[in-house]
């Protein structure tokens, strides 16, 4: 590659950490976006509005229902930030408000126990449920439940081993960015709101009480992310008065409805008090302890030198983040694969390029949009009727994040799907990002998923994070083969550019020296081979792999079983093979675990070949 490029993709990993094996600290799912104006509305004409889901038949499909509604309660109401993502109107679906029990939830093992005790008494009931007498449908339901149960239960001991205070994607950062994304349309979501700042300092002194005890089993922070956190809690502290949640809060507050303008004056003043005091007080603690901590920062050493336990752990949330029951090694030869594909490729394509380096963006962030949903129509299945909102992000946050990324809409308000714009960020690459976060990738995902009839809650509910940035990344690269604007060789050059080196090699990095045991000699010695043996690359490979393990998994092997599954299905279906026909199965089941998805698109395959 000519140059080592990486996206932090700071969104996409943030909003990915609620669906991974819970261990110690229960950590929000995705934040529902503060509404805005909708910019755009897409009406297809030919889709009909989504219908209720029939009320299924039959003593199994009752059961099962029954159960997918308890576990999404349970899953749901963790915490008042995964209930305002996920539902709008919670007392719809039986559950209180978030300003009802306005909670970050709970950071120790006695929570992540109960959450396994939980799931062993779902999965006590899936049991006794007949899958035979499901529906396909409902039988994937029924799998992605037992594989959900049996990961959460699988994951109770080993919770020390979870880092809730990692560089970059750490409570530190989805703290405040949930505040952020924190909709506001009502007087009770500002009180919501409010009383989650206020919460703050109650649950970082769990979090300080966790790491402590992950501190004396040995498991604490090395000294390099243990300075990189608290350069980034130091970054909360300078601003005081003017952290910027302060003037975000204002601003949503002044699309909020049922609100007087004494009451909106009331509501800012109630926040400028809560952030800049008992919020950033909370953090302040955090820091003071964290810096007492210091001498027990371990080593620069993956998660293999911590034992056979720590191997385990690895191999689990490696899972999660796949959302796959993949093996390390087969996830390695897999991604050595997709590595050594996208190599070969970046230099042929390199032969036919005039202009590697020319920009990828149209006019506007709503210009491309619409380009690309013209793209999309006719390869993909039509979409029904929804909008999206773009938010501006603040300047304090720009340099984190992408130029754009799509946030997950509630289950019950799909229709409103928020787009956050980042002006601060390079926007030379803008339409492979839309594309990834747009059309047709995650925005279209979540209009299509979100409503989609016949799927349980659990299933539509669970981030899956390997299932939504793997179709995020891939779409991408449909978005280049299917488009006529720009070069389609200089577009797949820049998107492999990122891709290889910036996702594929962390992920291969990361169980090289978590799984395999590699240190950073032996470390160096292997991406030689890749032409990537200076020591500053060597550095940030290793160091990405200690000190955030996980931080690739999604995207990396997510893309990366798609990808593989859609080339063997090219070379097995022949002529059966037809792109868009394939692409639509793969997407009508719905969000699930993709060895789930593997198996019935093998039996869909072969049945279209069998046809032919």
């Amino acid at each position: 590659m000519k140059r080592l490029r990486v996206s932090h993709r700071m969104l996409a990993a943030l909003l990915a950490l609620a669906c991974l094996v819970p261990a110690g600290c229960v950590e929000p799912a995705s934040p529902a976006a503060t509404q805005t104006p909708a910019v755009a509305t897409v009406e297809p004409a030919a889709t009909p509005e989504p219908t209720a889901t029939p009320q299924p038949a039959g003593e199994a499909s009752r059961l099962l229902e029954a159960l997918d509604k308890d576990a999404f309660a349970a899953y749901a109401a963790q915490d008042a930030p995964t209930l305002h993502a996920l539902l709008a109107d919670p007392p719809a679906f039986g559950l209180a408000t978030p300003a009802e029990d306005a909670s970050w939830g709970a950071c120790s093992a006695e929570a992540a126990h109960a959450r396994a005790a939980d799931c062993v008494a779902f999965l006590e009931r899936l049991l006794e449920i007949d899958r035979s007498a499901l529906s396909e449908r409902e039988q994937l339901s029924y799998d992605l439940l037992q594989q959900y149960f049996t990961a959460v239960i699988a994951a109770d001991g080993y919770e020390y081993y979870d880092e809730p205070l990692s560089p970059v994607t750490g409570v530190q950062a989805w703290m405040p960015l949930s505040l952020w994304l924190y909709a506001i349309e009502t007087p009770e979501d500002a009180e919501a709101y409010l009383a989650l700042a206020a919460d703050a300092p109650r649950y970082l002194a769990e979090v300080l009480a966790y790491e402590r005890m992950r501190a004396e089993k040995g498991l604490f922070m090395t000294e390099t992310a243990l300075n990189a956190v608290l350069a980034e809690i130091d970054a909360l502290l300078a601003a005081g008065d003017e952290l910027y949640l302060i003037e975000e809060f204002a601003k949503t507050l002044d699309l909020a409805e049922g609100l007087t303008q004494e009451e909106r004056e009331a509501f800012a003043a109630r926040a400028a008090e809560t952030l800049s005091g008992a919020f950033l007080d909370g953090f302040r603690t955090l820091r003071d302890g964290l810096s007492e901590l210091s001498g027990a920062c371990r080593r620069e050493e993956g998660l293999y030198a911590l034992g056979e336990d720590a191997q385990a752990y690895f191999v689990l949330r490696m899972q999660a983040a796949a959302a796959s029951d993949m093996t390390p090694e087969d996830a390695l030869l897999l991604l050595e694969q997709e590595y050594a594909y996208q190599y070969r490729a970046y230099y042929e394509l390199n032969l036919s390029v005039s202009d590697a380096d020319a920009p990828l963006k149209g006019d506007s962030v709503e210009e491309e949009l619409a380009y690309l949903l013209e793209v999309t129509d006719g390869a993909l299945p039509a979409l029904p009727a929804h909008g999206y909102a773009l938010r501006q992000a603040p300047e304090a946050l720009g340099h984190a994040m992408d130029a754009v990324a799509c946030i997950a809409p509630p289950l019950d308000a799909w229709e409103r799907i928020t787009v956050i714009d980042n002006p601060d960020a390079d926007r030379n690459s803008l339409f492979l990002t839309l594309s990834r976060e747009g059309y047709p990738g995650r925005l279209y995902l979540y209009a299509g998923s979100r409503n989609a009839g016949g799927l349980g809650l659990m299933q539509r509910a669970l981030a899956l994070p390997g299932y939504y940035d793997g179709w995020a990344a891939y779409a991408a690269e449909l978005a280049v083969l299917w488009q006529d604007r720009y070069d389609p060789a200089a577009a797949l050059m820049r998107l492999y550019d990122e891709m290889a080196p910036g996702v594929l090699m962390l992920a291969i990095c990361s169980i090289k020296v978590n799984y395999e045991g590699m240190e950073r000699d032996d470390l160096q010695e292997y991406l030689s081979m890749y032409g990537l043996g200076e020591d500053a690359h060597v550095n940030f490979f290793f160091n990405t792999a200690v000190d955030r393990p996980f931080a690739a998994f999604s995207e990396a092997l997510g893309y990366a079983q798609l990808a593989d599954m859609m080339r063997s299905f090219s070379a097995d279906m022949g002529e059966a093979y037809l792109e868009n026909e394939v692409l639509a199965q793969y997407l009508s089941y719905g969000p699930a675990y993709t060895n789930l998805l593997r198996e019935r698109m093998d039996i869909w395959a072969d049945e279209q070949v069998d046809k032919g």
